[in-house]
């Protein structure tokens, strides 16, 4: 009788065990690791997903908006940041207790550097930050300018740096055509979008010269050709938006959707409720987002290492006024609106509401008709 409610019982906790097995969510089953997304200041990101780790840009030397020195790489900042982020990188690593606190194992390492385009708060560490870590640097003819002027600077003989691991050619994307990248078993999808203008932009030069060399003046580094980029993951999609200027229509032509959009606020604070409403449709709510961050709104001048709790805004109330405009917008069109954590590694994807925003609701429409 003993024997028989014994083996009545084991069978029972075997049949529990593997109900709970089977009936646990995917996340509990060794899935692939979610993917982390770390806010570096302007529109610097790195993304790592369950194997493939990317570089957006890269401004780590963080030589401010409005300067008017003559510079180059900071490389002190540029190893601080590489070394904050546990990214492999070639030759001695620094400081001596770097193998301690980020062990090989754990170090990411970098499969792209792709700069958004070829301007000093976008593309002036790329080139380095893609040598030091043995990434391909994608970039245009321009950004290639670039780094040539960098390789000159900094030396093509370093042991620290690897020039020859390889570039990836963008090609010419106007007006609509997309270049697909792998990134896991995903891609990352880059198109053009035209430069938001201001009242600098005209003294950038449109192209980086043949005989461009550090150190420069900020206005010497070609805009190059202006992008944005897509971002597949296993846990959703993703859409950088560098510069403020995303046209009517223009994720259709492409055929771009995203999940997320970082939605870049960079000048935004000139221009009329009325341009900043049509921003918002054409890049939030054509691509059928349902949560947005605001990026690229600080001075691009604080260090960031150590990690710093806040940066600091251009124009601190115009910055307001507009954050106050893109959160109207997103409450009356059924969108999340989320301020980025800066220089700590999130999910974007977490919590991602079931609902689809509402273009069409009349209280958007209503929202994205003020002019005022």
């Amino acid at each position: 009788m003993n024997r028989n409610r014994y083996s009545l019982v084991h069978s029972l906790v075997v049949l529990l065990i593997t109900a709970f097995v089977f009936a646990s969510p995917p996340s509990a089953q060794n899935s692939p690791s979610k993917t982390r997304v770390t806010f570096l200041g302007i529109s610097s990101f790195l993304i790592e997903g369950p194997h493939d780790t990317l570089l957006i840009d890269g401004f780590f030397s963080r030589t401010g908006l409005l300067t008017f020195k003559r510079i180059a790489p900071d490389v002190g900042r540029i190893e601080a940041v590489l070394q904050s982020l546990c990214i492999h990188t070639l030759g001695k690593q620094t400081p001596p207790n770097r193998d301690a606190a980020c062990p090989s194992e754990q170090r990411k390492r970098l499969k792209y550097v792709i700069p958004m385009h070829g301007h000093f708060d976008h593309a002036l560490d790329s080139a380095y930050i893609a040598a030091r870590a043995e990434a391909a640097l994608v970039t245009d003819p321009s950004g290639w300018r670039i780094r040539n002027a960098t390789k000159a600077r900094f030396g093509a003989g370093s042991p620290a740096l690897n020039w020859d691991v390889g570039r990836v050619l963008v090609e010419d994307l106007k007006p609509n055509k997309t270049q697909r990248l792998p990134f896991d078993a995903h891609h990352v999808t880059l198109f053009y979008v035209r430069h938001a203008g201001n009242l600098a932009y005209p003294k950038f030069a449109k192209q980086t010269d043949l005989k461009f060399k550090f150190r420069s003046n900020i206005f010497q580094l070609g805009e190059g050709q202006p992008l944005a980029a897509h971002i597949g993951t296993p846990e959703g999609e993703m859409i950088i938006v560098a510069s403020p200027a995303m046209q009517q229509g223009k994720l259709k032509h492409v055929q771009l959707n995203a999940d997320v959009v970082f939605l870049s606020l960079g000048g935004l604070g000139f221009k009329s409720r009325k341009k900043i409403a049509a921003y918002f449709a054409a890049a939030v709510l054509e691509a059928g987002a349902r949560r947005v961050y605001p990026i690229h709104w600080d001075k691009g001048e604080t260090a960031l290492v150590p990690k710093p709790h806040v940066l600091d805004p251009m124009f601190p109330r115009l910055h307001r006024a507009v954050l106050n405009v893109i959160s109207d917008l997103a409450t009356a069109c059924g969108v999340e609106f989320h301020q980025i954590p800066i220089a700590i590694a999130f999910d974007p994807f977490e919590n991602m509401p079931a609902r689809m925003p509402k273009p069409d609701a009349p209280e958007c429409q209503r929202a994205l008709s003020v002019q005022n």
